[in-house]
């Protein structure tokens, strides 16, 4: 059954963190790493777990809802893949020929769209406003006004 896991510090165990998403593909943290989010290539939402000082996770909930959801006899298909969280807390995430980027409060601001399918993204450079989105034989490399959370590599 598919399930979201952490490595336990210290143990270096896998421990399961949640269960219950269909399909989970891509995980990323808020840049105050007070909640953590995760796609699911097979649901309507972009999900949302606050994560408590221990580690812990809370309950998920529904972050923001999936623009362009493919309703089918197996259930709804996202096309979910990959995150990206910038300094001001926006999180993109690509799908089928585009990349969609929410509010820190869940609300769509805009799908940009790709000439081709985009499976992952990630903002890099010495100022973290390259945005690189990489797919099925493509890459992309977008200056940004936008830039990524430099706490951290991704």
């Amino acid at each position: 059954m598919p399930a979201v896991y952490y490595i336990a510090s210290g143990s270096g165990k896998a421990v399961k963190a949640v269960d219950g998403i269909t399909n989970p593909n891509g995980v990323q943290l808020s840049p105050d790493e007070k909640t953590l989010y995760v796609n699911d290539t097979r649901g309507d939402y972009l999900i949302a777990m606050d994560v408590h000082p221990d580690g812990t996770l809370g309950p998920k909930r529904n972050f923001a809802r999936y623009e362009g959801v493919e309703n089918t006899a197996a259930g709804p298909v996202s096309g979910a893949d990959g995150l990206a969280v910038d300094s001001n807390g926006r999180v993109s995430r690509p799908r089928l020929r585009e990349m969609q980027v929410f509010s820190p409060k869940g609300e769509h601001l805009g799908t940009i769209p790709l000439s081709r399918p985009p499976q992952n993204l990630a903002f890099a450079g010495p100022d973290k406003k390259t945005l690189y989105i990489v797919g099925r034989n493509a890459a992309w490399k977008v200056q940004m006004l936008a830039q990524g959370h430099k706490g951290r590599a991704k």
